[in-house]
Formats: C-alpha cells, sequence, structure tokens
C-alpha cells in the first residue's frame, strides 16, 4: 500500500502554433512506499498486470534510471516506468501533431525527452 501518490500533468509550452489538443504532453505518477523492497516489488510484479500485456518494454532501459527502468513506444506515446528507493515512477509522454517541432513517438527527440525529464525526475529522489 503506497504511503503517498502523486500525479501531475504538464504540457509543452514550446509548440505554440499547436491546437491546444496537439501540445505533447507528459504524465507523471509517483507512487512512495514505506520500502524499497515494496516499491521494487511493484515495479516487478506489474508486468503480469493485464493493463501491460501486449506492451514490448526495452529492459533495462538506456540509460538505466533509478535503481532499474524499462521503457516503451506503445504506439501513441512513450512510456517509462522505474523505481529508485521506496518509490515506484510512471512516466508518459504522449507527442504533438502540430507545427514544426512535430514530435511523434517513433521520433528519436520524442523518447530523448521522455528519458530526460524521467533522469530529471530520479535525480530529485
Amino acid at each position: 500500500m503506497p504511503l503517498t501518490f502523486a500525479w501531475q500533468n504538464y504540457v509543452s509550452t514550446t509548440v505554440t502554433d499547436a491546437p491546444a489538443p496537439s501540445f505533447a504532453t507528459v504524465s507523471l505518477y509517483v507512487l512512495q512506499m514505506a520500502t524499497a523492497e515494496q516499491a521494487s516489488g511493484l515495479y516487478t510484479s506489474l508486468l503480469t498486470n493485464p493493463l501491460y500485456s501486449g506492451t514490448t518494454w526495452i529492459e533495462p532501459s538506456s540509460p538505466l534510471i533509478g535503481d532499474d527502468s524499462r521503457i516503451a513506444d506503445t504506439g501513441d506515446h512513450w512510456w517509462i516506468n522505474f523505481y529508485k528507493g521506496n518509490f515506484y515512477v510512471e512516466v508518459s509522454l504522449s507527442p504533438s501533431y502540430g507545427p514544426a517541432p512535430n514530435y511523434t513517438p517513433e521520433d528519436a527527440n520524442t523518447r530523448a525527452a521522455a528519458m530526460t525529464f524521467s533522469q530529471a525526475v530520479a535525480s530529485k529522489m
């Protein structure tokens, strides 16, 4: 059972001409568990959850984020999850479909942005 749960959505302000639904967005979910073992256990057990079935994970993400991490291109967004200490974290980066820069999931820059954001989150834990 988590001690604390936090959820935040971020919207890109750099794609100023894109219509609102086209803005790139990042969703951040953080669960603070009582112990590092619980965070690690949650990270491991989620692979057996039907919500995650059909997702092809690159394990571990490269570079590694936190104590262990994985990343997936689900076809419409980048999804990164990791744990560090007693924290379990999920980051989902949805692309923009507007004027340049038009970041789509398969774009290397979109993946790099998702990794950079996730690394920044992990560095604060």
